[in-house]
């Protein structure tokens, strides 16, 4: 959220650009939610291999209801 707080506040953003850019930081985020997916399929959600893959995309603890949501949204 920050990032995307952080483009609406650059002023070297016109509207097209700050579109563009929302949309690949939504991109970005689905690929992680579908990795992070994929790392619990094969270990188990409570794994030592996706904590440390979340750590690695920096996914905290308060991007937890987000990541679950896209989850059961975007991957079924």
């Amino acid at each position: 959220m920050t990032r995307i707080e952080t483009s609406m506040n650059n002023e070297k953003f016109n509207d097209d650009v700050l579109h563009q850019h929302i949309k690949s930081l939504q991109l970005e985020w689905l690929g992680i939610v579908k990795a992070v997916k994929a790392a619990i399929d094969s270990s188990g959600s409570r794994s030592d291999a996706v904590a440390k893959l979340k750590l690695v995309f920096g996914v905290g603890q308060h991007d937890e209801p987000l990541v679950n949501y896209w989850m059961s949204v975007f991957c079924s």
